[in-house]
């Protein structure tokens, strides 16, 4: 009985210790690239969302995140490349500045106070682009991150969460076994 118990915290304490380890990384990737993502769609200005894009391209670059480097570790394809995530980040930066080049035009114009909600529609776009179904648009630098940089963490997490699982399950079975059958162990 002792040992199901000692077994259960075992397991308990094991799970409990990677979730906290998975809460600091995804932290230390947020600190260095993915507020800047965030940042980027809570701006109000195409000013402000060009200038947290560019850091956040430029901190993917200073972290050491090449063109060549991957989001996954085995099912390596060019959609979950470093190449295809600068080209993505490259494509709404473009979008960010055509919406900063109408935006001078249309106040040249004279005309933007007429145009504001088309303005609000182009920038609430350019959000939707930015976080799209869940997902902010450094996804696959994200996960290149954390491979580059937690690799065996991310390894190690899986195997013991898997142990995890198994060993309750086995401990579940011998519970059982010991209620129908009257055995101890």
């Amino acid at each position: 009985m002792i040992g199901k118990i000692l077994g259960i915290v075992v397991c308990v304490l094991v799970i409990i210790s990677t979730i906290m380890m998975g809460v600091y990384i995804n932290y230390e990737y947020e600190k260095q690239i993915g507020s800047h993502m965030d940042n980027a769609r809570d701006c109000l200005t195409p000013d402000c969302m060009l200038t947290e894009l560019n850091s956040a391209k430029q901190a993917m670059i200073n972290e050491g995140l090449k063109d060549d480097d991957y989001g996954a570790i085995i099912f390596k394809k060019s959609s979950n490349s470093m190449k295809f995530q600068y080209q993505h980040l490259d494509s709404i930066i473009e979008r960010v500045q055509s919406v900063k080049e109408w935006e001078v035009k249309s106040q040249e114009q004279g005309n933007f106070e007429g145009m504001k909600d088309v303005y609000n529609e182009k920038m609430n776009n350019l959000r939707l682009y930015i976080h799209t179904e869940g997902e902010r648009s450094d996804w696959i630098a994200d996960d290149t991150w954390k491979i580059k940089n937690y690799l065996w963490f991310e390894i190690l997490g899986v195997i013991v969460c898997l142990i995890s699982i198994i060993g309750i399950v086995i401990l579940n079975i011998f519970a059982y076994l010991e209620s129908e059958r009257g055995y101890t162990y």
